[in-house]
């Protein structure tokens, strides 16, 4: 549904759905309203996901689902039509009716879901995959290999500090000085900028002890914004670095022009203080800046004077606004990068900041507009923010929902002392 609902929002998906010189399969999306009823059937159905996976729910909200749930059926019936076979007379669609009873019958559905169930099955088939795949003595040694495993864990958490005489006081690793790892820090592949004086330009390349180094294939704005920032720097006599890995609060970021043979570039949402505030920004690298004395005069990446610090490469994106309703998502949020130029779907210049790694506050999902400028994305909100949203839907009145009452009655009285009268 979430990969359904991002092509719907894009300008691609929008445009071949809407586009007039093919009416005849692209009718449903063409009547008036219909494009916006698709968008919002795959929002609140997500956000109903997320709402039913909550470890806690509150009784006032279980019981406000029961229409609800009413209501969520009406839009399955009018916007998501099946043509085909039964229709909606099936089983599954039917059970929605009970599932606000059987929420205040056996808590909530993470308690008795059958996902753990499923996953059950992992352990067993790494340790199969392991074994010499013999049939008479398979069963053997995918036993012989989950006992090892399991021994292997066990010895892991000693050496974390949990030791199996002490399990009876509560899951927690008691780590020694010398085993705990530091809240930020980065690392990963390094890279470093150097010229090139056979093509007369500047090159990234991967700091390693092999003799050829091979240049990276990044954006030549990039690697010169690196190279202007590094022969700043070179009075004090130290190599720029380039990092890929930052490391912060259990949270990897990743910045790499050459991770597993591609470009990988984070997203996350930075603090910029007023007036930009929180913006979500792209990752490009790090860099370890704690040299430099504190009464520095750099200018560079939005700095007049750098101070001494750890600091993120990035390219700030802005929330647009002015929406058309008929094409927004209540879960993707229209944003773009500011740039210096783009020629033929190509951003050419690039406008990237220093942003201190410790402004960081969220790790975010982005993803590209496909079809529209080449400097959109869509900001994909968090499933927390999904389960808030759906929570606020419950807490809307009724009223939109009395024109389903006569075929879709359950018969429950919300006012009732008894969550099952």
């Amino acid at each position: 549904m979430l990969v359904l609902l991002t092509a719907l929002r894009s300008t691609k998906g929008r445009d071949l759905l809407t586009n007039r010189n093919n009416r005849e399969n692209n009718a449903q999306f063409l009547e008036e309203g219909r494009y916006k009823n698709w968008l919002m059937l795959l929002d609140t159905l997500l956000q109903w996901d997320s709402w039913l996976t909550s470890d806690v729910m509150l009784r006032h909200d279980v019981k406000r689902s029961l229409k609800k749930h009413r209501w969520i059926m009406y839009l399955i019936k009018k916007i998501g039509r099946r043509q085909r076979g039964m229709k909606l007379k099936l089983l599954k669609f039917h059970a929605i009716m009970h599932m606000s009873d059987d929420i205040f019958y056996f808590g909530v559905p993470m308690n008795y879901d059958t996902g753990p169930m499923e996953a059950g099955h992992k352990p067993v088939k790494v340790a199969a995959k392991v074994t010499q795949k013999k049939e008479d003595t398979f069963e053997k040694q995918t036993n012989q290999r989950l006992m090892e495993k399991h021994m292997l864990n066990l010895a892991l958490e000693e050496i974390e500090g949990r030791p199996l005489w002490s399990y009876a006081s509560g899951y927690r690793h008691l780590r020694s000085p010398e085993l705990q790892q530091p809240s930020s820090t980065i690392g990963g592949a390094q890279y470093m900028v150097q010229y090139n004086d056979n093509v007369a330009k500047y090159e990234m390349v991967l700091m390693s002890n092999t003799v050829r180094k091979e240049a990276m294939k990044v954006e030549q704005d990039y690697i010169n914004w690196l190279a202007n920032l590094q022969n700043k720097i070179q009075q004090w006599g130290e190599t720029l670095i380039i990092y890929s890995v930052h490391h912060r609060q259990g949270v990897i970021f990743r910045a790499s022009p050459n991770y597993l043979g591609e470009v990988w570039r984070d997203w996350v949402l930075i603090d910029w203080g007023p007036p930009l505030n929180k913006l979500p920004s792209k990752i490009y690298g790090f860099l370890d800046l704690r040299f430099l004395p504190e009464d520095n005069n750099v200018e560079h990446g939005g700095y007049a004077g750098i101070e001494p610090a750890i600091y993120a490469i990035v390219e700030y994106a802005t929330y647009q606004k002015n929406i058309d309703a008929n094409f927004s998502s209540a879960l993707f949020m229209p944003i773009k990068t500011e740039v210096g130029q783009i020629r033929q779907q190509r951003v050419t210049k690039l406008r990237l900041y220093l942003a201190d790694v410790e402004a960081f506050v969220d790790p975010i999902t982005v993803v590209p507009d496909i079809g529209g400028p080449a400097n959109a994305y869509f900001h994909c909100k968090s499933r927390d923010d999904w389960r808030k949203d759906f929570i606020e839907f419950l807490h809307q009145p009724h009223e939109a929902e009395h024109d389903t009452d006569d075929d879709d009655s359950d018969g429950h009285d919300e006012d009732s002392d008894d969550p099952f009268a």
